[in-house]
This record gives C-alpha cells, sequence and structure tokens, in this order.
C-alpha cells in the first residue's frame, strides 16, 4: 500500500516552470483534487490525509534523497510504500512509465533517494518531458522555462495515473498508462 507520494523537483520560483519540477506539478494537481492544502516543514512542503501523505522536497533535486527519506518516516512507511513523481527526459512528452523500482535511470533525483534508502524497491511514475533536441545539454533542457500549459497537460495525466496507482494497484496503472503517447 502506498503511504507517500514524494514529487521531484526545484524548491525555488527560477524552476516553477520548467520540465524539472513536473513531479511537484503532478503532486500539487493530485492534492488540488482532494482539497488538500499544503504545509511548509524543515525539508518538505506536506499534505495528505489518513493513511496517505505527499511530499514535495525543498531541497534540490540532486540531493532530495534525505528529505524523502524523512518524509517516510514522518508517513509511517517503508521503500515499498513510496512512489516517487518525476520527469524523464529519455521519454517522448505525453509519456508516462510507471515502475515498481529499478535504477535511477540517470536520474540524480533517483540516484540521491536510492542511494539514502539503501534499495531501488520503490515505485515511480515518470513523466516524459523529452526528447532533448540535438546539441543541447539535457540539464539545460530540463531546466529551461516552458509553457504553462505544457506542464499542466503533464500533470493532469500524471495525477490521473497517480489515482490508478492507489485505488487499481500499480499493475493495472502500468497496463493503462505505460503506452506511447498518441500522435497529435
Amino acid at each position: 500500500m502506498i503511504r507517500l507520494i514524494a514529487g521531484l523537483g526545484n524548491d525555488d520560483r527560477a524552476y516553477h516552470l520548467t520540465f524539472h519540477n513536473v513531479g511537484f506539478h503532478a503532486v500539487e494537481t493530485f492534492a488540488a483534487r482532494r482539497g488538500w492544502g499544503w504545509r511548509r516543514a524543515k525539508s518538505t512542503l506536506s499534505a495528505g490525509e489518513g493513511n496517505l501523505a505527499l511530499a514535495k522536497p525543498r531541497s534540490y533535486m540532486n540531493v532530495c534523497g534525505p528529505s524523502v527519506k524523512d518524509a517516510l518516516l514522518k508517513a509511517g512507511g517503508d521503500p515499498a510504500s513510496l512512489l516517487v513523481v518525476v520527469d524523464d527526459f529519455m521519454l517522448p512528452e505525453g509519456a508516462l512509465r510507471i515502475r515498481r523500482g529499478g535504477s535511477s535511470g540517470g536520474h540524480n533525483g533517483l540516484k540521491s533517494i536510492i542511494e539514502t534508502l539503501g534499495t531501488e524497491g520503490f515505485a515511480r511514475v515518470r513523466i516524459g518531458v523529452g526528447p532533448v533536441p540535438p546539441g543541447v545539454d539535457p540539464a539545460d533542457y530540463v531546466l529551461h522555462r516552458v509553457a504553462a500549459g505544457r506542464l499542466e497537460a503533464a500533470a493532469e495525466k500524471a495525477a490521473d495515473a497517480i489515482e490508478v496507482c492507489l485505488s487499481d494497484g500499480l499493475e493495472k496503472a502500468m497496463n493503462a498508462f505505460n503506452k506511447k503517447p498518441e500522435a497529435a
């Protein structure tokens, strides 16, 4: 059972409208659907009710592991009850990939969480923000400003996937969302 959903991003206004913060946007969208407000804590912004907590680490993404671990402990969970929502420039924009676990795939936020928790055994929703244009540094790409509508569309779809993860389980969510996006 999922106890904590952690959306990754950078807690700095300069990064608000960037692909790197789409994990924040997804958990914000999910919280808004439930009418949950955010509370500021030392290491996270948190929301939730009952046995489900949401977190947005206030540290930079590349060192978010300790913040996520702290939120997970406060939620009374273990790594198997964690769902991390994160950007992925290797997936095309509009695609989602839900997994039960696995490597960081080169994502520094996931790498920090894996190193801090000592396991790859937590679920994740990867939100496609790619592809990175030829000749562009991936870090520059995910940190450039984008239209709010693009982030909102990705956040809405990811929030839908979170809902299915919670209501029907990861397996059904994977079957429903791990598809190539339809051509526009």
